[in-house]
Parts: C-alpha cells; structure tokens; sequence
C-alpha cells in the first residue's frame, strides 16, 4: 500500500519527530502543526505526511488546538484536517466551530479523546457529547465501524477515540478501516481510503421519477388521498352532483366528474334550520354543552362582602345570567375558621399523616393524589385546633381615610376637654 497521505499526532510522538523533524523522509513531504515545529507543548503533537506523487497544499489555521490541514487531490481536492485534543486540556465548541468554518470540503482525523455511544464505547463523557453536537449543528458524518482505534495497556481494554468525520459529499467516496497492528503504539492506525471498484465509483441507484409509472405505483402502494376539491355557493350545491373518475389516465390524480344533478325539472333543496326561532335554552340542556367563559373579577376586600350566583334561565339568549349580590348577614360577614398553627400539637399530627406506600402504588394518580390529601387533612383536623367561625363587624362602604382622621380627631377633643375640666 503506498498512501497519499499519513496523520501522527499523540503523546509519544512529539519528542521523537522533534528529534528527526529536518530528516528527509523517502518520497514523502512532513507538515508539521505549530506544537510540533516550535518544541512548545510537548502534551502532544500533530503531523500529516504527504506523498511526492500527489501534489499538496498546506492551510494556515487560526485556532488555538493542536491542529493540522492540508489539501490533496483524491478524485475532487479534499482538505484532510489532523487535529489531537489531549484528554485533560478543556476546548471549548466555539473553538471546534471556528476550526470547521476554516476547512473547505473537508473531512477531518481526530484523536478526540471523547468517549460516545455513537462511536462504540460503553459510555460517554463531555468531550464525547460536545464532539455529537459539532457533527449535529455541523450536518457532518462519522466514518466508523464500530472497530476499536485504542488499546489503554493499564487496564488491557480497547476503546474507540480516534475519528474520522467527512460531510455528506465525501460520505460514499471514502472507505474507512482499522488496521491490525498497533505498530508500537497504543494506537490502531486508520485506513480512510478512496471507495474506487475498477476505476469508477459506485453509487447508490437513483430512482427516475420522470419516467415512473404513477397509476401502477398507486394501485400498489394502495395510498389514496383527497386533495383534490370542488367549492361552489351554497345556491349551486343542490343543482351540481360531484363524481370521482375510476381511471387515473396515465396521472396521479383521478378525474373529478361535477354533472347537473337534474331530477324532472325540479330542484329539491336540502332542509336549513331557522336558527332565528330556535329554543337555545332546550338546546343547551339537551346538547348537555355548557361552558364558563363570563367571569366576575373583585379585589380581595371586596371578595367576604359580595355573593355569586348563575340564574337558570336563559331568557332567549346563549349566556346564563350572572347575579352579585351583597353578602349581608345581618350587618355582619361570617368568616370561615381559621387553623391556629402556634397551638397545634405536632406530635400528633406526624402520627396521624402516616402517608403509606398503599395509598399512593395501588391506585392511579388522581386517587393518589386525593388519599394524600384526605390523610393530611383529617391530620389537621384532629391535631391542629381552629378558630371559632367569626362575626366580623361590618365597614360601611363610604367609609374612607379622611372619616377615620376626623374621628380621631374628635376623640382626642374629648379626651383634652375632660382633661381640662378636671383642672
């Protein structure tokens, strides 16, 4: 096999290819990305190796990973993009973002160090979900087998970090397969190669649609629809009868038929209902339809002091009749009693609100629900004693600031006048 193109990229590499950077290689050009040609970070390196039979151009990346690319001819110029994400250093989305806008046409080899379902491993961490959002928000697709790329000799297990990722364009261009051999390292190399059968590139067949038979794919797909309509004014609609054609006529759409529905001479006209002299109050109660769409809103000092009722008769129209009338009791307004929390016995309480697992796995939810409630109220109602139901005095409704600063004023002219007339 002699290659087009080789990637390095991981830990061990960067010190030895430091070691042998200006080493001619036989036949092949070394682009070097900028950790590995300036000696800086030597977590990890990139390289891509090109061969002297195919010509290659180098791009220039703005972008702070560990990233190489590098432009080839394989059938249509393909921008083959090496990138290494050491597993401890934090990249954030808009830096993989950034990095994809600048490759044209590309498909990218990547050890990610991202663990991900979507690739084979048994798990996922957040490198492996932020590399499925860039292939989501990016419309990409991942070239992968579920082969193994990793050994990790620690724990003597296989795992996949290493990726290859193209567009939609590239996808059935391109062959991927892992080798065998680990060549030394605790990588498996990966083999991205040109999907070529004898010179020519096999492509998925295409349906012809132009020249489909409609008629005989509808007979046997049996799928039918009604799009097609006939609207006229409710004058014309007794005089027209509307047919639907049997033969599609070499078409997807079977002949609409609207003859003169013609009976003897004469029209006969479809019964309409005199909706000005219908009883609404019997159609309600026989429709048994009734909604609450007519509301009465009150600020809460108004709500003890104003009484709501719906009368029963609808006097010839579709809204029953709202009354509010005043709430008086004798001068005075009934409040309902109140819990006193401050000499609840709480003890008592906890005994009684005994929530089991009965109550709530036997039966649906609203029974559920409702047990609960029930149980905590019956709680309450034996453990936390109520104020008595309460005559409140009642406020005349003319009554406002102004006449409580005037009677106050008035009962402190009593008050000096008797002091006064004491001395």
């Amino acid at each position: 096999m002699s290659p087009a193109l080789l990637s390095l990229r991981g830990n061990a590499f960067a010190d030895s290819l430091w070691k042998v950077k200006w080493q001619p290689f036989r036949n092949l050009l070394c682009y070097l990305g900028s950790d590995a040609a300036t000696g800086s970070n030597h977590s990890g390196a990139v390289c891509i190796l090109t061969s002297n039979l195919y010509p290659s151009t180098p791009l220039t990346l703005h972008t702070s990973l560990q990233a190489m690319a590098v432009q080839v001819p394989a059938g249509t110029l393909v921008t083959v993009c090496s990138v290494y994400s050491p597993p401890h250093d934090v990249i954030s989305e808009q830096d993989l973002d950034t990095l994809v806008d600048q490759l044209p046409t590309p498909f990218r080899l990547g050890d990610f160090n991202g663990y991900s379902t979507l690739w084979g491993s048994d798990v996922a961490n957040s490198r492996g979900r932020q590399i499925e959002r860039l292939i989501s928000n990016n419309c990409l697709c991942l070239l992968h087998n579920d082969e193994k790329t990793y050994f990790h000799e620690p724990t003597r297990t296989f795992l996949s970090l290493d990726l290859a990722i193209c567009p939609p364009t590239l996808l059935p261009l391109l062959h991927f397969t892992v080798g065998s051999d680990l060549c030394n390292s605790d990588h498996f190399p990966i083999i991205v190669s040109h999907a070529d059968s004898g010179g020519a590139i096999h492509y998925l067949p295409r349906y012809l649609f132009q020249r489909a038979g409609r008629g005989n794919f509808m007979q046997l797909a049996d799928i039918t629809e009604s799009i097609d309509l006939a609207i006229c004014p409710p004058t014309l609609l007794p005089l027209l009868h509307f047919t639907v054609g049997s033969d599609l006529c070499n078409s997807d759409h079977f002949p609409i038929i609207v003859s003169y529905a013609d009976s003897g001479g004469a029209i006969q006209y479809l019964p309409r209902y005199l909706f000005q002299r219908a009883d609404w109050g019997n159609f309600m109660q026989l429709a048994d339809i009734t909604e609450s769409v007519d509301l009465a809103i009150c600020p809460p000092t108004l709500l003890p002091l104003l009484h709501f009722t719906v009368g029963s008769d609808l006097c010839n129209g579709d809204h029953f009749p709202i009354i509010v009338s005043y709430a008086d009791s004798g001068g005075a307004i009934q409040y309902l009693p109140r819990y006193l929390f401050q000499r609840a016995d709480w003890g008592n309480f906890m005994q009684l609100a005994d929530i089991t697992e009965s109550m709530v796995s036997t039966v649906g939810i609203t029974e559920a629900v409702q047990n609960v409630v029930n149980c905590l109220l019956n709680a309450a109602n034996n453990a936390v004693p109520k104020c008595s139901p309460r005559l409140r005095k009642f406020r005349r409704p003319w009554w406002n600031e102004a006449c409580r600063d005037s009677r106050r004023e008035e009962k402190k002219q009593k008050t000096d006048d008797r002091k006064s007339c004491r001395f």
